[in-house]
């Protein structure tokens, strides 16, 4: 009797160390791979230092007078895409809509059709 269980204890001592052994195996993969990755991204000028990631560029930064330029140009174009396409972007003006196209319509407007809760 004591034979079977000194057999079996090792038995799952074996495969709790080999379970061990294997976690540690892969933690050691996982760390490797990202040291190459940490490697292969400084060598592109990416840093990873305390929780933040730093970027070196050769490009000057953006002035202000650029932002200004950009947003301002944003906004043209969009002014123009609403100007281009004045009935997309048309309020009211259903009832012209709606004749030309034969449907007729009721121009009452929103009615409520339940009681709300008091």
């Amino acid at each position: 009797m004591s034979d079977t269980g000194a057999v079996s204890s090792g038995v799952v001592l074996v495969l709790f160390l080999a379970i061990v052994y294997a976690v540690i195996l892969a933690a050691r993969k996982v760390n490797a791979s990202t040291d190459k990755a940490t490697a292969s991204l400084g060598s592109k000028g990416v840093t990873y230092e305390d929780g933040t990631i730093k970027v070196k560029t050769s490009m000057a930064p953006v002035s202000r007078e650029q932002q200004v330029k950009a947003s301002a140009d944003a906004a043209n174009a969009a002014a123009r895409h609403v100007l281009d396409h004045k009935e997309a972007f048309s309020v009211g003006g259903g009832d012209a809509a709606a004749s030309a196209s034969g449907v007729d319509t009721p121009t009452r407007g929103f009615r409520r059709t339940k009681k709300l809760a008091d």
